[in-house]
């Protein structure tokens, strides 16, 4: 397969070793999180790694990386209480901050700006074609999932 033209203009893309170096998220989920949760992720990062040859997959990863901290977030909700999350995000997301496991500035960054990039993405009014920088909306929701992991942990030992 032939790299895709959009990212030969880019100089940190110039080969698919060099795409990989600098484009492909290097936050590793801990292995304390749920394998369905650390799947969902390693798709993702597959989805970006095809981007290099048909550019467009970086729409369709970022979409699935928000698809995956809503599920990441429904997972959670189930390992507290012990019952199925039937919140919508922006409800679950009040949930987990209310619980005290969003803290300080990862509301905005994480609640609102993913809020608003996934309800943009997930009823769309035209085609989108995503910047390279969407990847580091990915590469923030794992590392939240890491924090978010690690939080609910502390949480259950108290118990």
């Amino acid at each position: 397969m032939e790299p895709d033209v959009r990212w030969l203009i880019i100089d940190k893309a110039s080969s698919f070793d060099a795409f990989k170096k600098n484009f492909v998220p290097k936050t590793q989920i801990a292995d304390s999180v749920d394998i369905g949760i650390k799947t969902h992720y390693e798709i993702t990062k597959k989805l970006i790694i095809h981007s290099y040859f048909e550019y467009e997959f970086i729409t369709v990863a970022l979409r699935n990386g928000l698809l995956l901290l809503e599920f990441t977030l429904n997972h959670y909700y189930e390992k507290i209480n012990g019952v199925k999350c039937k919140m919508m995000l922006a409800a679950s997301s009040k949930w987990f901050k209310n619980q005290n496991l969003i803290e300080g500035e990862e509301e905005m960054m994480v609640v609102d700006l993913i809020r608003v990039i996934r309800n943009y993405h997930m009823h769309p009014q035209t085609h989108t074609v995503l910047p390279p920088s969407a990847i580091d909306v990915i590469e923030l929701i794992a590392v939240w999932i890491n924090k978010l992991d690690e939080r609910v942990s502390k949480l259950l030992s108290l118990d």
